[in-house]
């Protein structure tokens, strides 16, 4: 790998290991933002140090990109429970799923894998996306492949674990967080922890998600 990344930089889809797991990278879609630095260095470590539970984690992780999220609960020693991924972009969920049922044991059983898009309302939405990236979202891009993609809500996601606890909710869907302030708070009340990444977009008011993490009823944990 470090030859590849010194001496071939155009070196696209790469198998990386890292203790027993494996992941599949692809450089030219820019994956390696993804999975790889949730891996190494740890981009979630700090934040899963500060969480307390006992058991398998349940999870809904909207913006999976490629695994990453899945990936370092695994590094941390979690044990999966269940769990739903979504993914905007196919052909990174088709990295997704590979990543997922390469390192979760009985990951078919656990893990429901959703290639669609996350608004604040039901129906479809037609979008170009290209190769995959960290930074794809509904806004799409001038070129590309066209997808026919369903959109899903908060609270439809939610409803699929029948009133169980999710113990972690992360959102990190590219400026698509404002589109789920129509989310009632009552939906997120089996949610222990939340794990949301706001993004500056122009003309909206970032305090508007921060009024909306606090009518939730979450409050700031500092990272460990």
């Amino acid at each position: 790998i470090m030859i590849n990344r010194a001496f071939f930089r155009d070196t696209g889809p790469t198998i990386y290991r890292h203790g027993t797991m494996q992941f599949l990278v692809d450089h030219h879609a820019g994956d390696q933002d993804g999975p790889r630095s949730c891996v190494e260095p740890g981009l979630y470590d700090p934040f899963f140090d500060a969480i307390h539970w006992n058991g398998p984690v349940t999870f809904l992780d909207l913006g999976a990109n490629a695994g990453g999220f899945v990936l370092g609960l695994l590094k941390n020693g979690r044990e999966i429970g269940k769990g739903i991924a979504v993914e905007l972009n196919p052909l990174t969920w088709s990295r997704l799923v590979y990543n997922i049922y390469s390192n979760v044991p009985l990951a078919s059983e656990k893990i429901t894998l959703i290639n669609g898009a996350v608004a604040g309302t039901d129906g479809f939405l037609d979008i170009r996306l290209g190769a995959g990236s960290v930074g794809d979202s509904i806004t799409g891009c001038e070129s590309g492949n066209l997808y026919h993609l369903k959109c899903h809500t908060l609270p439809e996601l939610i409803s699929h674990f029948e009133g169980k606890s999710i113990h972690i909710l992360k959102i990190d869907i590219e400026g698509s967080e404002y589109d789920l302030l129509k989310t009632s708070a009552d939906c997120l009340q089996n949610v222990k922890y939340l794990m949301i990444e706001i993004h500056h977009i122009l003309r909206r008011d970032e305090s508007e998600v921060h009024d909306w993490i606090r009518n939730c009823g979450f409050t700031p944990i500092e990272p460990s």
